[in-house]
């Protein structure tokens, strides 16, 4: 499996591509750097803009078979807040386009994957 990610950041970055190969999404070392990061938001810690895209590409990535593109866009998007993330990732994540290649090619692209809270519908801030 390989799964390309192209990052849209904020205006003034030009974007740029990230490259994960697995052997599936049951991989031993994509699940098992997936726990990991899991337990350190568990804890409490924050993540890194890497261990940030790992885990939205191997949800992506197990959400494909049976999911309509609508349902993982609104997954991904839930999956974390700004204030479990390092500072400055949401804003260098403003735009996440996804090729994934298991038997045939899926692509996909989700606009703000971690909202911030001030850009929030609603927001007073």
């Amino acid at each position: 499996m390989k799964i390309t990610v192209t990052i849209h950041g904020e205006s003034d970055i030009p974007p740029y591509t990230k490259i994960f190969e697995f052997q599936g999404v049951k991989d031993v070392a994509l699940v098992a750097s997936c726990e990991r990061i899991k337990k350190m938001l568990e804890c409490g810690q924050r993540i890194n803009i890497n261990e940030t895209l790992l885990l939205l590409s191997a949800f992506v990535a197990s959400s494909i078979e049976g999911k309509n593109t609508n349902t993982i866009i609104q997954g991904a998007s839930a999956m974390l807040s700004e204030n479990q993330v390092m500072v400055g990732v949401p804003e260098m994540l403003q735009r996440l386009d996804f090729k994934i290649v298991l038997k045939e090619s899926f692509e996909i692209s989700i606009d703000k994957p971690i909202r911030i809270w001030s850009q929030a519908p609603g927001s007073t801030v």
